[in-house]
């Protein structure tokens, strides 16, 4: 065994100390490992990685397959199926090696032939949903010189790495010989043994209340995980899921709404944790300019009426009374999860906010478009004395947005605005967005991992055949200087160049005013602190447990030890930083070895930004890839 890292070297002196003076020496029972119940809303549905939409089956699939590249505990690229990759000078050939040792769960050796598969239905399978087609639109060819070697040569230079998180298949599973362009019909079923993957857990069935099973992968590179297994049992609401938390049915919840979550965390021996989600809440203005007419308000295609209504909202003012504080005001288009693109380019910083300037704004624009000031009631009206009106449209099954839509009419009534709310069912809203018939739309969206597709949809889409000129694209933006960047940080290989590059263009967005970002909604999660002593978020310290790029938070569970004669397990809240301190009472012999072990749990906590102290009894005795790996 090869043990990691300082801590790792000093956690195992103290085993061999422990072997000579105590006779004792950490081992691990697969059958006495827990398995983790975790309650989610939602059922799962598809299997099939490639046509898989729902939050339940994603969560599954997400433990089970891995990429060439995955994500790593900060969202960055990093080693999956290959150990390492190497790119062209130019940006066009992508390689990627594949070690010897690489298995499939039924023990069959990971090769270059799967990855060529995979890449090759991805390119081919035009039944595959648009998401998925899109995994590989920009790769050009596929090939394999030898079982551990795969070449991806691209269309158009990419800094991005075009492998990262993109699941990869076993040929020997799905191939069936009748080639890749069945990828999309394949069913992907659980039947008398479980699902085929290279990740630390396999689905191995459906549970009947539509939930599944997964076990652990014995044969995962990574190393063994301390759980059995996982349970994802799916419930209607919040509230069911808090209350069989609260029962004890399951052992963790996520997706709690904000009042199921302020009871958890009042809850004696329920731990919480709310983490920065990869979703943000936005306001799109229609700043539609002259050249392209819609039917939305053309008050809007001013950018001073735009700025105006940007800087009368104050997101610190919507978290607070709408969202009990819960989540982060926003910013720009990047949520937190992305620590490395979020926030303001360096040297700039947000706009001068306030009513007053908001007021003086709106001043010196809407008396020149036809609109005058009434002094008694402040409203704007037009020379036909109708007040100034914006519609503010959501889809009703997005509860973010109608939240904040709801609260979004009040700054709009502050500047003298009328608002008409307007709630459209998705297709409709997806129609208005289309046809640029909108004034204002609040939306919650999922922003991806990668810069080129998270960008795509701000770019000026293809002029028409009577434009002259781009139209916005889908958020409402067409700017040459936001696209030029764009274009830029595509091929720049130097990683905080194309950080600098990234966050100029979201700030490009943020000085166009047609997005307003709201609000960054946390993932709110609760556990039964006696079963799980604690869970990795990604991005460390800030993010969620469940529902990652990649397996950390579920993988590297820790869960409490049980049935440990003389022992005492208890979780207790105390101010400061973060220490793990096992405490057992077993004599002297049990005194020294738990001394030795908490200087071993110390260094190996240390820092990692939490702000609760728990006194308790951990299994840390079990094979993982936090602290030793075979040297075999």
């Amino acid at each position: 065994m090869t043990w990691r890292g300082p801590a790792g070297r000093l956690a195992a002196g103290v085993t061999v100390a422990a072997i000579a003076l105590f006779g004792w020496a950490p081992r691990a029972n697969a059958e006495t490992l827990p398995t983790l119940t975790i309650g989610l809303m939602a059922r799962a549905g598809s299997l099939n990685p490639f046509t898989a939409n729902d939050p339940m089956a994603r969560q599954a699939l997400t433990l089970a397959y891995e990429g060439l590249s995955d994500y790593d505990a900060e969202n960055q690229p990093g080693p999956g199926l290959a150990a390492s990759w190497s790119v062209s000078a130019g940006g066009l050939t992508w390689t990627y090696a594949i070690p010897a040792g690489r298995q499939w769960s039924d023990g069959q050796p990971v090769t270059a032939a799967d990855a060529v598969y995979t890449f090759t239905a991805l390119m081919t399978d035009t039944h595959l949903p648009a998401a998925s087609r899109a995994l590989a639109a920009n790769v050009a060819s596929v090939n394999a010189p030898d079982a551990s070697t795969v070449v991806l040569t691209l269309i158009a230079p990419r800094a991005s790495n075009p492998a990262v998180g993109i699941p990869i298949v076993p040929v020997h599973v799905w191939g069936g010989g009748t080639g890749p362009a069945t990828l999309s019909d394949f069913a992907n079923e659980p039947g008398d043994r479980p699902l085929v993957g290279s990740g630390p857990f396999v689905v191995a069935g459906r549970r009947a209340d539509g939930g599944l099973d997964l076990r652990a992968n014995p044969l995962f590179w990574g190393g063994a995980s301390r759980l059995a297994g996982i349970s994802l049992v799916p419930y209607a609401t919040s509230a069911d899921a808090w209350a069989a938390l609260r029962a004890g049915g399951v052992d963790f919840v996520s997706g709690l709404a904000a009042p199921d979550f302020a009871e958890a965390a009042r809850t004696p021996g329920i731990a919480t944790s709310s983490g920065a989600s990869r979703d943000i809440v936005a306001a799109y203005l229609n700043g539609t300019s002259t050249a392209e007419p819609t039917a939305g308000n053309p008050v809007l295609r001013a950018a001073g009426v735009r700025e105006a209504i940007a800087g009368v909202i104050d997101p610190v003012a919507l978290v607070a009374s709408v969202f009990a504080g819960l989540g982060t005001p926003g910013v720009t288009g990047v949520p937190p999860a992305y620590p490395t693109l979020s926030g303001f380019p360096s040297g700039a910083s947000g706009r001068a906010g306030g009513l007053a300037r908001a007021n003086d704004a709106l001043a010196a624009v809407l008396p020149a478009l036809g609109y005058a000031r009434d002094l008694a009631t402040s409203r704007w009206l037009d020379a036909n004395a109708a007040p100034l009106t914006l519609r503010v449209a959501w889809d009703p099954a997005d509860e973010l947005a109608a939240q904040s839509a709801a609260w979004l009419a009040g700054p709009l009534r502050q500047l003298g605005f009328a608002a008409a709310l307007t709630p459209l069912p998705t297709a409709d809203l997806e129609s208005a967005i289309a046809t640029g018939d909108y004034d204002i739309y609040v939306a919650s969206r999922e922003v991806p991992p990668d810069p080129d597709v998270a960008l795509a949809p701000y770019r000026c889409a293809s002029p028409g055949a009577d434009a002259t000129s781009g139209r916005p694209g889908r958020l409402g933006l067409c700017d040459p200087t936001f696209d030029a960047l764009a274009d830029r940080q595509q091929s720049d290989q130097d990683p905080g160049d194309r950080a600098r590059l990234i966050k100029q263009a979201y700030g490009t967005v943020y000085a166009a005013a047609t997005e307003v970002v709201l609000y960054y909604p946390p993932v709110l999660e609760a556990w039964r602190a006696s079963r799980f002593l604690r869970f990795t978020r990604v991005p460390a310290g800030a993010g969620p447990i469940t529902g990652q790029l990649a397996y950390w938070g579920l993988f590297e569970a820790v869960p409490m030890r049980t049935g440990i004669t003389g022992g005492t397990t208890g979780p207790t809240s105390v101010p400061g930083g973060e220490r793990w301190v096992v405490m057992a009472v077993a004599g002297g012999v049990g005194a020294l070895a738990t001394v030795l072990l908490v200087v071993v749990l110390v260094l190996r906590r240390r820092g990692r930004g939490t702000s609760e102290v728990v006194v308790a009894e951990v299994d840390e005795s079990l094979p993982h890839v936090g602290d030793f790996e075979s040297g075999v």
